[in-house]
């Protein structure tokens, strides 16, 4: 009888909706279905202990310090290890798989400006993680994107493996309301300041999101099941994500799976879609945050004027570049 290779999927959590948390979950179940044994290593029902948040191990390392407490022992128990960001760092064994979802240096260079002194100083702890993670691995990043700034960081990527949304995520052809939604966490990492000034100049952004938002946005809530958020972005005619940096966003492929055309900042996958659409990329260089809000809204107004024709564009740049069957 043929072995039953055995998989582990290392990562911090696996109960939430994050872009890694669903890949994840994807991946398990193409894995599974094709005739392996996976298991998600991840440290969601740990508790950090007294003693665990004096360590100074922790203060430095975080959750990797916690995780790899748990699992060191196990790791022999698996044929493949497959990691996830950072958390490949102090993970050896000899078949194993860095998958890198953005770049810790990508964040660093774009964001570094809006963070104090110990933000910045933790962001490259994370980079420097990030670097000794890809140490004897394979390295698969989700995109151009990610590649670039992680080749800046001197890692080396062997494959790039794009996101994909899950497949109940469709075009149910509906009539859209004409509106704006905007799917994340509501920072300015996520461009929030970009999105108050498209509020200023007379639009108006609903927002899908963990927690409640500040007028002038529409908090709408949190959705986590895929089969309530399809019909949310079935009823929409445009979304938007002015980021400062992404690495795949998972919120645009779902969007665009369903017909909804997008508008985004020159982050993540965007090399691939300007290159289909230029209307939906707008560049952040040199721009301020009135700038980008104006550049916005005068793509959203051409989107909704036009949507039956950008609706048709953005789903099917999905399904050639990004099926889940690709």
């Amino acid at each position: 009888m043929d072995k039953i290779i055995k998989i582990g999927i290392a990562t911090p959590f696996s109960k939430s909706i994050g872009g890694v948390e669903i890949f994840n979950k994807q991946l398990s179940e193409i894995l599974i279905d094709s005739g392996f044994r996976v298991e998600i290593l991840s440290i969601d029902d740990e508790v950090e202990t007294l003693e665990v948040k004096k360590s100074i191990v922790y203060k430095i390392l975080g959750y990797d310090y916690i995780w790899r407490k748990k699992y060191k022992q196990d790791l022999h128990k698996y044929d493949l290890i497959i990691c996830n960001g950072e958390y490949g760092f102090m993970i050896k064994h000899k078949n194993a798989i860095q998958v890198y979802h953005g770049s810790a240096f990508g964040y660093y260079i774009n964001i570094s400006n809006n963070l104090n002194f110990v933000s910045k100083l933790k962001l490259l702890i994370n980079v420097i993680k990030t670097y000794f993670a890809s140490k004897n691995k394979f390295v698969i990043a989700v995109s151009n994107n990610a590649k670039y700034y992680l080749n800046l960081s001197r890692i080396k990527v062997d494959k790039i493996m794009p996101n994909s949304a899950r497949p109940e995520f469709k075009n149910l052809h509906k009539k859209r309301n004409g509106r704006v939604l905007f799917v994340g966490v509501p920072s300015v990492f996520k461009g929030l300041n970009i999105l108050f000034e498209i509020c200023k100049l007379g639009l108006d952004v609903d927002c899908i999101s963990p927690t409640p938002v500040h007028n002038p946005l529409t908090w709408i809530g949190r959705i986590e099941k895929s089969e309530e958020l399809n019909e949310v972005y079935n009823n929409y005619s445009c979304m938007i994500l002015p980021s400062m940096y992404e690495g795949m966003s998972l919120a645009l492929l779902e969007a665009m799976a369903t017909g909804l055309p997008i508008i985004t900042t020159d982050v993540g996958f965007y090399e691939e879609i300007v290159k289909e659409c230029p209307l939906f990329v707008v560049n952040r260089q040199d721009k301020s945050a009135v700038e980008l809000a104006v550049d916005f809204v005068n793509r959203i107004k051409l989107v909704t004027e036009n949507f039956e024709h950008y609706s048709k564009l953005s789903e099917n740049i999905y399904i050639e570049k990004y099926g889940y069957d690709k």
